[in-house]
């Protein structure tokens, strides 16, 4: 993996809920390669080439991947 993206305001959603270190963590496992570690899937529809990824049980994060590089748009509570 190249590049993460990530907007500030889901940055800051983030460090309101002190998953800060969860979430660095996942983007080394990222930029490994190692996406089994954090659940990185395609969404359905799969024509709209949405992905996720946990930063861990309750949260995820979307994105979009696309010439090595994630975009992460959308912090999600996972109750479903």
């Amino acid at each position: 993996m190249n590049k993460i993206f990530i907007w500030e305001k889901i940055l800051d959603e983030i460090s309101k809920r002190w998953l800060l270190k969860q979430y660095e963590k996942v983007e080394k496992f990222l930029k490994e390669w190692k996406m089994k570690n954090v659940d990185f899937r395609l969404r359905n529809p799969k024509s709209d080439n949405i992905y996720y990824f946990k930063i861990n049980k309750q949260y995820r994060l979307w994105c979009t991947y696309k010439n090595n590089e994630i975009k992460i748009f959308h912090f999600d509570k996972h109750n479903y």
